[in-house]
């Protein structure tokens, strides 16, 4: 694939196309609940299903916003 840069900038060889408006959350934690029984990220010592990896999703954000964080 060939592709235009100017002044620095990439330019995408594909045609534009509309970006909902939503969080990283909104969108990762709806794929997740879909078969939340299938392994998502497996290494040497850990398996984690998409169930699991939403709890520690949601687990990181309150910790967050117990610090402060706010979206």
């Amino acid at each position: 694939i060939k592709t235009r840069i100017e002044d620095g900038v990439v330019y995408s060889p594909f045609p534009p196309c509309d970006i909902p408006k939503c969080s990283f959350y909104a969108i990762t934690s709806e794929r997740l609940k879909t078969s939340p029984e299938k392994f998502m990220l497996v290494d040497d010592s850990r398996a984690l299903t998409r169930a699991e990896c939403l709890i520690q999703m949601q687990r990181y954000a309150a910790g967050f916003q117990a610090h402060g964080v706010q979206p």
